[in-house]
C-alpha cells in the first residue's frame, strides 16, 4: 500500500461495496413494502369475495325458510302436510341442515322432520313459551 494509485483503487473498491450495500437495502426495503402491500390487497380481495359468497348463501337460506314458513302456516291443520315439507326441506337441505322444525301456535305441537309430533299435553313439551317464539313473533 505504498502507491498512492493501490490507496485511490482500494478506496473506490470500499466506496462502490458501500454503494452496493445502500443500494441493495433500499431495494429490499421497497420490495418489502411493495410484497406486503400485493398480500394485504390479495387477503382483502378474499376476504371480500368469502363476505359476498357467504352473503349471497345467508340470503337464499333466509328467502327458502320464509317461503317455507309461509306455506307451514298455510297448512297448519294438515299434519301430513306439515312432516311432508319438513322432511323434504331436511333432505333438500341435508348438507347444511340437521333437522327442520315447525311449532303451531293455536295448538302447541311441534312437528319435526324426523316425524314426530310434539304435544304439551303428552309430551309436555310447549313450545310456545321459548324466547325464540318471541323473536320470531316480532
Amino acid at each position: 500500500m505504498r502507491s498512492i494509485s493501490n490507496k485511490i483503487a482500494l478506496t473506490l473498491i470500499v466506496l462502490l461495496s458501500v454503494c452496493f450495500a445502500a443500494m441493495s437495502a433500499v431495494s429490499y426495503f421497497n420490495a418489502k413494502e411493495e410484497v406486503v402491500k400485493l398480500i394485504s390487497q390479495n387477503q382483502d380481495q378474499i376476504l371480500s369475495d368469502i363476505k359476498s359468497v357467504t352473503q349471497s348463501f345467508i340470503d337464499d337460506y333466509m328467502e327458502d325458510s320464509q317461503k317455507l314458513a309461509s306455506k307451514l302456516v298455510g297448512s297448519v291443520d294438515n299434519k301430513d302436510e306439515i312432516l311432508a315439507r319438513l322432511k323434504s326441506t331436511k333432505e333438500n337441505l341435508k348438507s347444511i341442515v340437521i333437522g327442520a322444525y315447525f311449532a303451531a301456535e293455536s295448538n302447541g305441537y311441534t312437528y319435526g322432520s324426523n316425524g314426530k309430533t310434539l304435544t304439551p299435553e303428552k309430551d309436555k313439551y310447549e313450545p310456545r313459551g321459548r324466547g325464540l317464539v318471541y323473536r320470531c313473533k316480532k
